[in-house]
Parts: structure tokens; sequence; C-alpha cells
């Protein structure tokens, strides 16, 4: 198994196999080469707990900086169930303006009105839909991936996904399933009435806490999957369309009230709309990794 002794793990299986190492992702990173080469070598399949405590530990490895694993299944919802066939990676904290300014600065692209708010770890708002879809193009082509979206004059906010999301592995926005599935704890959780508890000032950033403005991410608790703001300070830009020529956003915000504040909550905009409410956060979707079926 797998256990820690302060800055310290260790791991045995059945091989006999023992690896002991300061807790460092760039020592995982060569542990986890080192093992996996030898475990497989020959094209042996896993069959063991060992190599299913090394599948773990090169999950992470693996995973892009700053994104919760959300991995494929079914999770409980309010009042059904939602399933997903694929396992994607989505963003801790909605994307904040240090990390759009960045994309403003490398791209020339005009940077959005803070609301003198301030900017920093707040989240970035006064964005379009088409301003969140550019980010995560740039995003893609900044680490050598795919951009995930193409531009199509035809289609609503002028871009439209390559394929169907869990065959990207750019940067993209999430599905509404996507975002309901994250939001509720994905597979094995329990339903609650926010993202994360029942309690809504653990979590959220809405009317009554807010003062009145975005407050920076992170601070609040995050829901089962380490995702921090679900459940408020803004509202989030989903992939998905309607039939009248808008766009979906999930999710409430610092302006709504406790009444008004679920899960469950989404409306549309117009692709074009900026507003002090709505920022995003971004996601990308697991590729299928040798050993799986």
């Amino acid at each position: 198994g797998t256990g820690l002794l302060e800055n310290h793990t260790v791991i045995e299986g059945n091989e006999g196999l023992l690896f002991y190492a300061e807790f460092r992702p760039e020592l995982y990173e060569l542990i986890v080469e080192h093992a996996w080469n030898k475990i497989c070598d020959g094209g042996r399949k896993p069959d063991s707990r060992i190599v299913w405590e090394i599948l773990k530990l090169k999950e992470i490895c693996d995973g892009p900086g700053g994104m919760a694993l959300v991995r494929k299944g079914t999770a409980a919802a309010a009042s059904e169930k939602i399933r997903l066939d694929y396992s994607f990676y989505v963003g801790k904290y909605e994307v904040t303006f240090t990390e759009y300014d960045r994309y403003c600065d490398a791209t020339g692209a005009v940077k959005p009105d803070d609301n003198s708010w301030g900017r920093g770890d707040r989240p970035v708002i006064n964005v379009k839909w088409s301003d969140a879809v550019g980010y995560a193009n740039w995003l893609s082509r900044k680490e050598g991936l795919e951009e995930a979206y193409v531009a199509d004059k035809d289609a609503i906010g002028g871009f439209r996904l390559k394929n169907i999301p869990e065959k990207l592995n750019g940067y993209r926005l999430l599905t509404s399933m996507e975002w309901d599935y994250a939001a509720y704890g994905g597979p094995g959780n329990r339903a609650s009435l926010h993202s994360g508890s029942d309690d809504l000032k653990q979590v959220s950033w809405y009317k009554d806490n807010s003062g009145g403005r975005t407050q920076s991410v992170g601070q609040l608790s995050p829901n089962l999957l380490d995702i921090y703001d679900m459940s408020g300070n803004v509202s989030e830009w989903v992939n998905d369309t309607d039939d009248y020529e808008s766009c979906y956003y999930h999710g409430n915000s610092w302006y709504h009230s406790l009444r008004n504040n679920h899960i469950s909550f989404r409306s549309v905009k117009p692709p074009q709309t900026k507003q002090n409410t709505i920022g995003f956060r971004i996601a990308r979707s697991k590729m299928k990794d040798p050993w799986e079926e």
C-alpha cells in the first residue's frame, strides 16, 4: 500500500519492490518511470497492487498543473444521476486575471475591465464566450497541444470544437454535463445543496458575504474533488449553446442570493455578452492510457 511518513512515501507490493523517496513530484516522476519500465517490460499487463499504486502516481505526475482529475462514472445529482464514460481534468480554480492578463500580453488581446475591484487572483470577468475560447486555444498552443477549437463563422460564438470532447486533448470549456458532474463531486459522491457543502457560507462567495464584488479564488472550502468556487464568486461560461444563438453559463456568482443559489443553476446569454458576474474555468479530456481497455 501507500503510506505517508512525514515528508516521505513508502510504496511496496507483492513483487517485493520497495520505493522510498521524499514527497516531491520530480522524484515521483523518476520512481514511476523506473518502476513502470521494469514491471511492464515485455508488454506484461499490470496485475498487482504495486502496479496500481504506480498507476495512481503516474496519473498524478502526468496530470496538468492546477487541475483536478474527474474520474468517469456516475454522480448523484439533486434529482437524477449523471453518468460520464470518460475522465477529464478541470481547473481547480476559475481562470484569474493574472492568468488571463498573461494571455493578453502574449497575444495582444485587450485586457478586460476589473470594475476597479482589483486583478491578481480574482477571477477574470467581463469576458465574452469567444474570449474564453481564445484563452483555451492559446494555452493549448503554449503547452504544445492541439487546439480544441476551430474558427467557424456559422457557429454560435464563431468557434466550434474540432471533435467530441473525449477525443480532444487540448484545453477547452467544460460541457454542461461535465460541469454538473464535477460540481456535484464526481463518482461516489453524496449530493449536496451546494458544491461541496450544504452550508453555502463554507463554499461560496454570494450576496450575503461577497461585499458586492468578486473575491480571490480558492479561499473557501473546495468540493469533494478539490475544486473551488463552483457555487459562487462568478458564473462560468461552458461549451454548450442553445437553439437561439446563445451560450450557456453555469453556477451562481457574488451577486446571487442564498435563495437562488443551487448547483443546477444555469442560464444563457448571447456569446458577445461581457458582464461582471461571468468568468470561466478550463478543462481537458484525459486520454486513455495503454493499460486501459
